[in-house]
């Protein structure tokens, strides 16, 4: 072979090498090598192998590149030794490097206002007297201790009405009472301020003396105050809450006060008592009773009319006599027989001497005790009671 065919067989195989180190591919790559059709020429067959061996290794190392090894050229003719070139593998891209988490930064929460339902409980009297004092009374109430109403005193009047607080934080709650009332002396005058602590009841009170009598007005004003905690720098702040008026009625005997009137009632106590004892003397003094039946005597020229079958025995008879004795005749119409006394009752028509007749009249005839009995239970209950009994069919009254 001659030199410059020598020549070109090593570049055509240094190009080749080049090309197999460019490519990626790990399988071994079969490179002919073609010349011109000669008889002296021989076709030279190169077989370039390039294994690509990766080491595996750590996260944080890269695979290290194996040379590939490239066989002798070799020909009919003369021999030629083709030095190994390297083959350049580029590093291999593991996953990223996880350090120990970072803990987020902690943000401290900020307080949330709360909002508290409360009830406004006011107990007042309606009525008063001149000269006396009594107590006006304003509680703030947390809504579930407000179930039931509650009042001190027994003649006051309690109504209620729900409320809402609200309690921002940094902030210090307090409540601001006041009671403007015309015509009454007030204590205590001035303001009363309370610290309003949650879950606990705020209690306001007043006593009031009227001036004078009459209607008078009262009016009851509550507000808060919320005061900036020390650190807060919030400027202070109030609001109203509460503001209502009450009626209330003051009774003045001639615009007397009630010691007043204690005072006179005992002076005229006193000389009244000395003016009566005469008179009280005599009413006490003890009476003859009083008799409640005459004694009469009978009237024999009375004429007695008897229906027939009607007996009087002769005492009867008599006391017929005694009662109708103004008459000349007495007509007996009938005999009443439903009691159970043993009494005998009558009904007679009493005729006068002139011939004119008086109404039908009941006549009744029985033991003294029990006509005397009888007789007092007539005049105590029945006399101003009952109207007159009209007996049917003739016009009749009680004698």
């Amino acid at each position: 072979m001659t030199p410059r065919r020598l020549c070109l067989g090593l570049i055509v195989a240094v190009l080749v090498a080049i090309l197999a180190a460019c490519s990626p591919a790990t399988s071994p790559i079969d490179v002919p090598a073609t010349a011109p059709a000669s008889t002296s020429e021989a076709v030279v067959q190169t077989q370039i192998v390039v294994q690509t061996q990766v080491a595996e290794a750590e996260v944080t190392s890269t695979a290290a590149a194996q040379p590939t090894a490239v066989p002798e050229l070799t020909q009919p003719g003369p021999t030629a030794t083709l030095a190994p070139i390297a083959t350049v593998v580029p590093p291999t891209i593991g996953p990223p490097t996880i350090g120990p988490p970072t803990a987020a930064p902690t943000v401290a929460p900020t307080p949330a206002q709360v909002v508290e339902q409360r009830v406004v409980e006011v107990e007042w009297p309606p009525e008063m007297r001149l000269g006396d004092s009594d107590l006006i009374r304003l509680s703030l109430i947390p809504a579930a201790d407000a179930i039931e109403l509650v009042t001190e005193f027994e003649d006051h009047t309690t109504i209620t009405q729900p409320v809402r607080i609200d309690r921002p934080p940094g902030f210090d709650l307090s409540a601001i009472a006041r009671l403007d009332a015309s015509g009454f002396e007030v204590s205590p005058e001035s303001e009363q301020v309370q610290a309003i602590a949650p879950g606990q009841t705020a209690t306001f009170r007043w006593t009031v003396r009227p001036l004078d009598g009459g209607q008078h007005r009262i009016a009851l004003t509550v507000r808060l105050r919320w005061s900036p905690q020390p650190g807060n720098t919030q400027p202070e702040r109030e609001t109203a809450l509460y503001d209502r008026g009450f009626t209330i009625q003051v009774s003045a005997l001639l615009g007397l006060t009630t010691r007043e009137l204690a005072t006179a009632g005992l002076i005229g106590l006193v000389f009244g008592s000395t003016l009566s004892l005469p008179l009280a003397a005599h009413a006490l003094r003890p009476r003859a009773r009083q008799r409640l039946l005459d004694v009469l005597a009978p009237n024999p020229s009375v004429v007695i009319e008897q229906p027939p079958g009607l007996d009087l025995s002769v005492t009867e008879s008599n006391l017929l006599r005694a009662l109708f004795g103004v008459y000349a005749r007495l007509v007996i119409a009938a005999e009443f027989r439903s009691g159970y006394s043993g009494a005998r009752t009558f009904l007679a028509q009493p005729i006068r001497p002139d011939g004119r007749a008086d109404a039908y009249t009941i006549a009744k005839l029985g033991e003294r005790s029990a006509i005397e009995r009888e007789y007092e239970n007539y005049e105590t209950f029945v006399k101003d009671t009952l109207p007159t009994w009209t007996p049917a069919p003739c016009t009749g009254r009680w004698r």
